[in-house]
């Protein structure tokens, strides 16, 4: 018999399954809504770019494993955690589970991305919880000091998505110490080698969050020393460490056999300003041991952590000092109280950081290599100065690189010229702006890069002559004619005779710019016989400043030939640079090719863009890589 309570109950359970039906039917829609439209399989690759794993030089190593997460904003097709394994040397890799990862949808839109290496000493990565993230102590090795070198990467930084492909370039995420050094001067030719190197007083650990994929300051630091991994042939050694402001500066601690004797060197390790030691920053320094208790060390330098081949190969470890007017000199501000604003529109250093050596700019705006004792231009011409602060044309000859301090004593005390325009003169002096830099009184450049000849076009005039009806230019140097150079045939020899009377000439013809030129090179020798001396050329073979002044544009021509002219006497390398720029004072789009690089008539930094001066650095960086054999 059938009864109200059993209609009841027969209802009720009719309507769970009712209920039950559609959210199973619901349920179903939701899902196939995320089946992927295209059904295709996520591929991922990575790289390290340009840059190469600690204790590796030259060599791309890419890491065995990893962790990553895929964010597509979607339940089913998001992952996390996940261990991926390189396969095959396509730099393909996979999960270690073998899971599939898959789109979520063809466009591959809102997908975000993140994948760090597992850190030193660690098994697992905690995706909740800030790390103690640490380098091993013993770099010795170059396996240990790549298990310290920690990867990292987000699709804000190294991460992108092109078709079905994760492409992953990691960055590094620790900071680096790079040393290069040498045995020299007294210990050049000895039996000295290193036995190891050490950096103590360091950080070895700290925080770092996979959450934010940023260091953590909820960990506290350690502090530890870290030996260094050492490359004997390369003369080298490295380590990696913890970023962090250090509150007292860590040391480097080298330890070497001197012609059978045991000594160790200790170089504390100061940044400027005291700024830290960044992430993914590459610290380097040049180290010269020089005597049984001497040792010279760069400044530090610091850079993006690039390709650390063999520096000999891929930088110029060395230090550079470069000489010249205000056209290398730039956006550098020199004070008159010494102070210099090294500033950034300049090609030395763009050259500097192209090609990794530590610079030295000590070209001068007004600056000129010859010198013109007062006597030249009657004294009365000085001695009635009534404003010194006016820099008239005779006082701007005393800003002579070749003369000496006495000479400057000797030549302007007597005419009441004041006590800070005699400082300042002597400030350009070689022997403040070459000799302490070539002989370790401020630092030991072993490579020198005299780039003059504009501010002494006068004079270099006065030295030529228009020779015959054909036009050809030829130089002719005192009282007889010399055949220096002839324009036809860049390849002429100079007269020894010419050479030989100059180069013995003690107190040296200083209002000749070959005179000049070559006293300053001999006191160069005279402090390093060994240094390198390369001459830098002007960058235009026409300039209308000639024109203006001289009634004939080509007269600039000129002044390339005498530099052309003086490496070639000197037996020096030059870089030619108006062979490359190609100006020639020629009309384009009603303006001259000469003003549109140097929009104030002389100076390619007047060009704010800085492409004027980028020209000219990449001509630099082509020549300095065969002169000093950087490849």
């Amino acid at each position: 018999m059938v009864t109200t309570k059993s209609i009841l109950k027969y209802m009720k359970k009719l309507t769970l399954i009712t209920m039950a039906v559609f959210c199973l039917i619901a349920c179903s829609e939701d899902i196939e809504n995320e089946i992927p439209e295209s059904g295709r399989s996520i591929i991922v690759k990575t790289e390290i770019g340009s840059q190469t794993r600690a204790g590796y030089e030259g060599t791309t190593v890419l890491p065995s494993e990893f962790i990553m997460d895929v964010n597509q904003e979607n339940r089913i097709y998001n992952y996390s955690l996940v261990k991926m394994v390189k396969q095959n040397e396509a730099n393909i890799y996979t999960p270690s589970n073998d899971v599939d990862l898959l789109w979520a949808d063809e466009s591959h839109s809102n997908v975000r991305v993140k994948a760090m290496t597992i850190p030193y000493g660690l098994n697992v990565i905690d995706n909740k919880n800030p790390m103690t993230v640490r380098v091993c102590s013993d770099q010795k090795t170059n396996e240990n000091i790549k298990k310290s070198d920690l990867l990292g990467a987000t699709s804000d930084n190294g991460i992108s998505v092109e078709g079905d492909e994760i492409r992953i370039s990691f960055s590094h995420l620790m900071s680096k110490l790079y040393v290069v050094y040498k045995f020299e001067g007294e210990l050049s030719g000895a039996s000295a080698s290193v036995n190891s190197a050490t950096l103590e007083n360091t950080c070895i650990s700290g925080g770092y969050s996979y959450i934010s994929m940023d260091f953590s300051s909820d960990v506290p630091l350690s502090y530890d020393n870290i030996d260094m991994f050492h490359n004997s042939t390369e003369k080298t050694a490295e380590c990696v460490f913890y970023p962090y402001v250090p509150t007292e500066d860590p040391t480097l601690v080298i330890k070497t056999t001197i012609n059978g004797t045991e000594k160790t060197f200790r170089c504390p390790i100061s940044l400027e300003n005291n700024s830290g030691f960044v992430s993914g920053k590459r610290y380097k320094m040049s180290i010269s041991i020089t005597g049984s208790d001497a040792i010279d060390a760069s400044a530090v330098a610091v850079k993006d952590w690039v390709t650390d081949e063999n520096s000999n190969q891929t930088e110029y470890s060395e230090k550079v000092l470069w000489i010249g007017t205000s056209i290398p000199a730039g956006d550098i501000q020199h004070g008159d109280n010494g102070t210099t604003d090294l500033g950034s529109n300049n090609y030395p250093k763009m050259v500097a950081d192209a090609l990794g050596f530590t610079l030295y700019n000590n070209a001068r705006g007004s600056s000129f290599v010859c010198f013109y004792p007062p006597e030249e231009d009657g004294t009365s011409a000085w001695e009635d100065a009534s404003d010194w602060s006016e820099y008239s044309g005779q006082v701007w000859k005393g800003y002579s690189l070749s003369a000496s301090h006495a000479q400057i004593d000797e030549k302007f005390r007597p005419l009441g010229v004041p006590e800070w325009l005699i400082n300042s003169f002597k400030r350009y002096s070689y022997e403040s702006l070459i000799i302490p830099y070539i002989d370790g009184t401020i630092a030991n450049c072993t490579t020198v890069i005299i780039d003059h000849g504009y501010n002494d076009r006068h004079a270099i005039l006065n030295e030529s002559s228009w020779h015959n009806s054909s036009g050809e230019t030829q130089f002719a140097i005192g009282s007889g004619w010399d055949w220096l150079y002839n324009l036809r045939d860049t390849r002429n020899s100079v007269s020894e005779s010419f050479f030989q009377g100059e180069w013995n000439n003690q107190t040296g013809r200083k209002n000749s710019y070959f005179g000049a030129m070559i006293y300053l090179v001999r006191k160069i020798l005279e402090i390093n016989p060994r240094i390198n001396i390369i001459f830098g050329n002007y960058f235009a073979w026409k300039s209308p400043v000639f024109g203006a002044e001289y009634g004939n544009d080509n007269y600039c021509n000129f002044l390339c030939a005498a530099n052309e002219a003086l490496a070639s006497m000197l037996k020096r390398p030059l870089v030619n640079v108006y062979e490359y720029t190609g100006i020639r004072n020629i009309n384009i789009n009603g303006k001259s090719d000469y003003s549109i690089f140097c929009p104030d008539g002389v100076h390619p930094h007047s060009d704010t863009t800085g492409e004027s001066n980028r020209i000219i650095a990449d001509i630099y960086v082509k020549e300095l890589r065969g002169i000093l054999g950087i490849k």
